[in-house]
């Protein structure tokens, strides 16, 4: 486990380093969720069961972080869903129950985003100082 656990950190750390910004949105396998949810600078927003009817607070309440903060998406509903962002940005693609996806959050501003399944499942984060 160890061994998994610090391939997933080379491997960002190397993404992290030749990247930028806009490339660095990707989707995560639940193993990667597992791993990430638990390392500062990582906010984790849940896709709770029953989303999908929950409109506007879907993604629970909106955050705000600091520029550099890893936003991680979980889909533990039992359908999927996707995270994409209005301006068309990123885009998580279908996440399936268990999977998440990843944005690093660079520039100050506010975020919006939606699923794509559901389109009255909206949701937004602020990057702050």
């Amino acid at each position: 486990m160890k061994s998994v656990k610090f391939f997933i950190f080379a491997a960002w750390l190397m993404g992290a380093l030749f990247l930028t910004s806009e490339s660095r949105a990707q989707l995560l396998s639940p193993a990667e969720v597992s791993f990430l949810a638990y390392n500062a600078g990582t906010v984790t927003i849940p896709i709770q069961p029953g989303a999908a009817w929950r409109g506007a607070y879907a993604y629970g309440m909106p955050i705000a972080v600091r520029p550099g903060t890893r936003i991680v998406w979980v889909n533990y509903d039992s359908i999927p869903h996707t995270v994409s962002s209005f301006n068309g940005a990123w885009d998580s693609g279908v996440l399936y129950p268990g999977w998440g996806y990843q944005v690093f959050a660079w520039t100050y501003g506010r975020y919006p985003y939606f699923c794509r399944f559901y389109p009255s499942m909206t949701g937004f984060f602020d990057v702050v100082w």
